[in-house]
């Protein structure tokens, strides 16, 4: 698997799950690998985005 640089911190992990969560939406981290970031919705639980790395999720979120 190549490297996609430093892990998020717990603290960067939890200001994105809470960042989600106000914006109605669900962050969790798919097992096993390929460990993609899911937002999905935080009533029904439909994924909405799927990626790589928290920095994605963070730009999606961004729009």
């Amino acid at each position: 698997m190549p490297d996609r640089g430093p892990q998020p911190t717990p603290a960067r992990i939890l200001h994105v799950v809470l960042r989600a969560a106000r914006s109605g939406y669900r962050l969790t981290r798919d097992s096993p690998t390929p460990y993609l970031w899911q937002l999905s919705d935080a009533l029904d639980h439909s994924l909405i985005h799927a990626a790589e790395t928290l920095d994605e999720i963070e730009r999606w979120l961004d729009r």
